[in-house]
């Protein structure tokens, strides 16, 4: 168990060092993080400086001046303030918690109120951003309520972004804040926040509501959040990957946005009826040299294959299959993208004799070859390709030889040694595959009678 302590209490054995043991403050600060660190005590919430031990630290200043400029309506002394916060607040995990005990968040909402132009408003927000960055527990209904103020369409785009900023900080670790944040999203409407200027700071937001990271809390509602965020957004999302006017880069972020929207059997036929198949292909067709954006097209794609009927129209639209096969092939240098390839795959070959044999005469036994030859050390995209000979085998074991003659068992068997965590799932592709293989029997009876 890791073992902390108050930064009151670090001040503490710093000023006895320097009193007891006639130490300088450099000294004392040096054997208190000695001291402690030989205790086995978490100091990464501690600031070690000398400043700090002795009352005074710019922070500490800082604050001080902001509330005068508060108080006085100064907006110089504000400006020259909120820089100093948020120079201090960048610094480390520390320095922000020192902020937050001294009253550093509520400050800087009473900010919002006092000085209200634009130029202000943003220094605010970039100050806010810094303190609550990877450190979201000051953040509250109120900073929520007053954030949505800025997501209106008729607002200044740069107080949009910064406000989206702050909302997906505060969402990272934190399933209170994304339970706060969803709720008032929700109430404001979701759609008019994917604006031209925003649109990448949008779909961070709307994926960071959907994770579920936060091991505080036992049950999560990230589930929920993509569901009823799906119903409102998925229509809009997919009509914007057909607008000419955005990047290459947004259309990579609304494309993963979708991705974590989708996790449900309706929506994937949802996203189907928006015209998102066809859209995808487009994509595909369209930047099957950028690494990325094709990467995340194959996961959207993995993800509406989950659905049958979805799955159905992708193998029917022969086009869509190939240009990802040979996207596949064409960045297989690229790990990350064969692993979403190979799960790609996997999913459509699940359950379908058809789709195998259909895949089988596009020469996907060569690319599933290829990709694991090419990673050896990468344990997804082993885990993946084992999947994906698995799903095409195994309810049709005459295409077997398709893959033994490739030399599909030696390359499994590697596999299996040098990633434990995946062994189960190669075994299972060896056994299909018709080859030796010793599993192991998990549990076993001692051989007693059972009594009724």
């Amino acid at each position: 168990m890791v073992r902390v302590i108050t930064q009151e209490t670090f001040n503490d054995v710093v000023k006895e060092n320097i009193e007891e043991f006639d130490m300088s403050p450099e000294q004392a600060v040096e054997e208190a993080v000695l001291q402690f660190e030989a205790q086995g005590v978490d100091l990464s919430n501690i600031i070690k400086n000398v400043e700090i031990t002795q009352g005074t630290h710019p922070l500490k200043g800082a604050l001080d001046r902001l509330r005068e400029a508060l108080d006085s309506k100064t907006e110089e002394l504000f400006k020259l303030s909120v820089k100093t916060v948020q120079q201090e607040c960048d610094k480390d995990v520390a320095s922000k918690i020192l902020a937050g005990k001294e009253g550093g968040y509520s400050l800087l909402l009473d900010c919002f109120d006092t000085f209200k132009d634009s130029e202000s408003q943003i220094l605010t927000l970039k100050a806010l951003l810094s303190l609550l960055s990877g450190y979201p527990d000051l953040f509250d209904s109120k900073g929520s309520k007053l954030l949505m103020r800025f997501l209106t369409p008729d607002c200044d785009t740069e107080l949009t972004r910064y406000s989206l900023r702050v909302l997906r900080e505060c969402c990272i670790l934190h399933e209170t804040n994304r339970q706060i944040i969803h709720s008032d999203l929700c109430e404001s409407g979701l759609e008019h926040i994917f604006r031209q200027g925003v649109l990448k700071e949008a779909c961070c937001l709307v994926r960071a509501l959907c994770l579920d990271d936060d091991i505080r809390i036992q049950v999560s509602r990230a589930h929920e959040h993509a569901r009823t965020m799906a119903i409102e957004l998925l229509p809009p999302l997919t009509n914007l990957l057909k607008d000419s006017s955005i990047s290459e880069e947004e259309v990579t972020e609304v494309v993963l946005t979708m991705s974590s929207l989708v996790v449900r059997n309706e929506l994937c036929a949802k996203v189907n009826e928006c015209g998102g198949l066809q859209n995808i292909r487009e994509i595909l067709f369209k930047h099957q040299d950028i690494e990325r954006t094709a990467r995340v097209s194959l996961i959207l794609l993995k993800t509406l294959a989950g659905n049958d009927d979805v799955k159905a129209e992708i193998m029917a639209d022969g086009s869509l299959v190939r240009t990802a096969l040979f996207c596949i092939d064409h960045h297989s240098s690229s790990a990350a993208l064969c692993g979403a390839g190979l799960g790609f795959i996997s999913i459509l070959a699940l359950r379908s004799p058809v789709n195998s044999r259909i895949l089988v005469s596009m020469n996907v036994p060569e690319l599933i070859v290829s990709c694991i030859k090419q990673h050896p050390k990468d344990r997804a995209v082993q885990q993946r390709g084992a999947w994906a000979v698995r799903n095409i085998v195994s309810r049709s074991r005459d295409l077997c030889e398709e893959f033994l003659k490739l030399g599909i068992e030696e390359l499994l068997v590697t596999a299996a040694q040098k990633h434990s965590e995946c062994g189960d799932d190669v075994k299972a592709a060896l056994r299909d595959l018709g080859c030796n293989v010793r599993l192991i029997e998990q549990w076993t009876g001692k051989g007693v009678s059972m009594q009724s």
